[in-house]
């Protein structure tokens, strides 16, 4: 009976550590699909300024790649997971699909919340969840503290990503006149 025990208990120990190492791989694909939507999110305030989009469509590609990563890591992700890490990973899956209507929005006023809070802020909101369904204290530990560098990084780049639209707009030849 007793070895019977032992071996459940290590059969589920082992079990959990496969799912913090699911999760710990998952967030670092999430956290690289957040920074390919940044740096998407900029080119498009730029397109959308001056319409140039070669460095965008090549931008929107890494994206995708990105964004595939994290749906594969994501499969298997369920049961035995922490139901708000579940709810906070469905969030996120879901939010990519509106990626296509998003780089169909012109304005560059526009482009930038879309991209910030309907697909970035459920990919960063995932990756601060990721840690908290592991019950691994160390893990918890880093990934708090990159979601908050994550928070900031977005930050300064939705900075950049209205800067870059600015410097980027064509002047209007009305008002030269």
């Amino acid at each position: 009976v007793f070895g019977a025990l032992q071996i459940s208990g290590d059969v589920s120990s082992y079990a959990a550590s496969g799912r913090v190492q699911h999760l710990a791989r998952l967030d670092a694909a999430v956290v690289n699909l957040t920074q390919k939507l940044e740096d998407e999110r900029d080119l498009s305030a730029a397109y959308a300024a001056r319409e140039d989009n070669g460095p965008l469509t090549r931008a929107r590609a890494a994206t995708d790649a990105a964004a595939s990563t994290v749906r594969a890591d994501a499969a298997g992700v369920g049961a035995g997971y922490s139901p708000g890490t579940v709810q906070d990973l469905k969030a996120l899956l879901a939010a990519l699909t509106v990626l296509g209507d998003i780089r169909g929005t012109v304005s560059a006023p526009g482009v930038i919340p879309l991209y910030s809070l309907d697909v970035i802020r459920p990919a960063i909101t995932f990756s601060t969840a990721a840690g908290d369904g592991t019950g691994d204290a160390r893990l918890q530990a880093t990934v708090t503290t990159l979601a908050a560098l994550l928070r900031v990084e977005n930050e300064m780049s939705v900075q950049r990503a209205i800067l870059y639209a600015a410097l980027s707009a064509r002047p209007d030849r009305k008002s030269v006149v």
